[in-house]
């Protein structure tokens, strides 16, 4: 990466749940030169790891959180984001808690295979695949090694 660093390049390993980057954020550098490259997953890979995600989440004080945001009545913004919609029927005493994470957990897996589905669309984007538990040297190395075949870098340029 130092290399890449010094010729000011930019290099983002994205994910539908992670987003590793070495400074800045991905759509804020108009006009910089990026070479997009989406480490994936296997589906269900993916989905096992969303689900993991919110049972984590609701462990940690989600649930608890979004009711006193509830509780205070300020939810024009947050009544959109996932996760927090979804609990509105336990928070009214509609549903119980389990069926509504649950929900989340189909929501968001939803929203992940439409992220795919997007970007998939995108001819600018070199595809590799992750291997479950793969170290995050490993997924730099699949992409420093496409970042080097692009025209992206001065000295491949034609």
């Amino acid at each position: 990466l130092h290399d890449l660093q010094k010729r000011g390049k930019r290099v983002y390993v994205i994910t539908a749940t992670h987003d590793f980057r070495d400074g800045g954020v991905a759509d804020g550098y108009v006009g910089d030169e990026v070479v997009k490259v989406p480490a994936v997953e296997n589906r269900q890979d993916l989905y096992d790891r969303i689900n993991l995600r919110v049972g984590i989440m609701a462990d940690s004080g989600m649930v608890e959180e979004a009711e006193k945001v509830y509780r205070s009545g300020d939810i024009e913004t947050a009544g959109q984001a996932i996760g927090f919609k979804e609990l509105i029927p336990y928070f009214e005493g509609r549903d119980t808690k389990d069926h509504c994470l649950d929900n989340i957990r189909q929501v968001s897996r939803h929203y992940a295979k439409r992220q795919l589905t997007w970007f998939r669309r995108d001819a600018r984007i070199n595809w590799i695949n992750q291997v479950k538990n793969e170290q995050f040297d490993k997924i730099i190395g699949k992409c420093l090694n496409i970042v080097a075949k692009s025209e992206i870098m001065c000295y491949n340029k034609k």
